[in-house]
């Protein structure tokens, strides 16, 4: 039997409540949702990352705070501060080398990730983390040169000795005390994010842009399976600046890459979005 299933893709992280994908490509499962959920003062109460004084910079080298740039994320990012994250999940298990940050409820297990080279990241020179409860950690998970990592409050199974960092009594060999902290030394009582709230503003706003067809003058060109691309150089944007593109998900699948088209460093807040397709059979 098949079953069909709508994901939308947005940006360059994905995300699952459970993931089919062992790469960090960022998809959304949504359910059917009357309307989409905007931030809230309340929100911005609740969620400690918005407090988070920790200095970084901007994508265009300006000085500023991990909060600032949150701040900035959830009111232009159709991600929210989930957009600030290679991997943004419930329950992580990570089986390889992850290039990329993490944002999760419980991580249960795997040994390597964090943003090292010139891959891209929202926070620039800070890699910021946040996992609320650590069940098991490879001593080589926090790999950035500059980070920042925030664990939940009651982690106690997460110690600092001198500058160095234990999880159920195993070193971690690049996390320093100092980038180390809990929760609630940012904002006293507040989760500094609220994982479950965020997939339900994913889940929303996932059906909402789910109803659009794919934009007029897109260019999907998977002839040459070595040189496959999407080309949005003449894509019709609607009034919120978004580019609609439909996609079979089997094309993900494939080993071969898929190069984007038309989308320039220089123009802010630009949204492209793939409206995936995906069948399952039992």
């Amino acid at each position: 039997m098949k079953k069909q299933l709508k994901v939308i893709m947005a940006g360059t992280t994905v995300f699952w409540g459970a993931s089919i994908f062992n790469d960090p490509v960022q998809a959304i499962v949504f359910e059917k949702v009357p309307t989409t959920q905007t931030s809230s003062e309340k929100e911005h109460e609740d969620f400690s990352i918005y407090q988070d004084k920790t200095e970084s910079k901007d994508v265009d080298g300006n000085l500023t705070t991990v909060g600032e740039i949150a701040e900035d994320q959830n009111k232009h990012n159709v991600l929210g501060v989930a957009g600030m994250f290679h991997i943004f999940l419930k329950e992580t298990n990570i089986s390889a080398d992850t290039n990329g940050n993490v944002a999760t409820k419980t991580y249960h297990s795997g040994n390597e990730f964090g943003t090292r080279g010139k891959i891209h990241n929202l926070t620039a020179t800070k890699d910021v983390n946040y996992i609320e409860k650590i069940e098991d950690i490879g001593a080589n998970a926090f790999r950035a040169q500059d980070q920042t990592v925030v664990v939940g409050k009651d982690s106690d199974n997460v110690q600092k000795q001198g500058n160095q960092v234990f999880v159920n009594g195993k070193r971690l060999d690049h996390l320093h005390a100092k980038d180390l902290r809990k929760e609630d030394e940012i904002h006293l009582g507040h989760k500094y994010i609220d994982i479950d709230r965020e997939f339900k503003k994913l889940e929303l706003n996932s059906n909402s842009f789910a109803r659009n067809k794919q934009s007029e003058g897109m260019q999907v060109n998977f002839n040459d399976m070595n040189n496959r691309y999407i080309d949005v150089s003449n894509a019709k944007k609607d009034e919120f600046n978004n580019i609609y593109v439909d996609l079979d998900a089997q094309y993900l699948m494939a080993p071969q890459p898929i190069t984007i088209k038309g989308i320039s460093e220089k123009k802010r807040h630009q949204r492209l979005l793939l409206i995936l397709e995906i069948v399952m059979r039992n």
